[in-house]
């Protein structure tokens, strides 16, 4: 149970390395703050557990959020822009992703692989380079609604098996084809 609150405050690096990592961390939160120029601002890994981030500023960096095999975090209410990458999920569940404002991406707004039972809703992502929102491998049980998705490469792609997924109530618009130029495109390869 930690909280680090930025209080307004800058964390600002030289393009290396990660500026807050939760490593097998539960209960613990970061909110209130800018961070800028890491290769990743925030990375949630290794099992933590249940960790919030709340109300940041992430930009200039290569990736703004990463996780990898964990659950049940949640990244909350945060402007995320001018990143090489918005938010990246590998292999991890019930997370919520809600009420961010993501832009000027170079890659995707949010992407998942192998991701199961997640909630991304009520997110503006916009002026992207690739999809606003991607799900590939075997992500399972996810909801994705109420997302603003405009002037992105693409609107939202699940890719590569993606299963019994929820997509509803998203606002898809002037998406300029990276792939397709589709505003909602599932593919199966085999």
């Amino acid at each position: 149970n930690i909280m680090l609150d930025l209080n307004n405050y800058e964390i600002n690096g030289n393009g290396e390395g990660t500026a807050i990592k939760f490593l097998r961390s539960d209960y613990s939160t970061v909110k209130n703050g800018k961070i800028n120029y890491f290769d990743r601002a925030i990375s949630f890994q290794r099992n933590s557990n249940r960790d919030i981030i709340n109300d940041l500023i992430l930009t200039n960096s290569e990736q703004a959020v990463y996780g990898d095999n964990n659950r049940k975090n949640s990244i909350i209410n945060n402007t995320i822009e001018f990143n090489d990458g918005g938010i990246w999920l590998a292999q991890v569940s019930q997370y919520k992703v809600e009420n961010n404002k993501i832009s000027h991406t170079n890659k995707e707004g949010i992407e998942c692989y192998i991701c199961k039972d997640n909630l991304i809703a009520n997110n503006l992502i916009n002026y992207g380079g690739r999809q606003a929102i991607y799900l590939s491998g075997h992500s399972e049980n996810n909801t994705i609604r109420d997302n603003n998705v405009t002037s992105n490469g693409d609107g939202i792609i699940l890719s590569s098996g993606p299963e019994n997924n929820l997509i509803k109530k998203n606002s898809i618009s002037f998406n300029n084809g990276y792939v397709d130029n589709v505003g909602i495109g599932i593919y199966h390869y085999t």
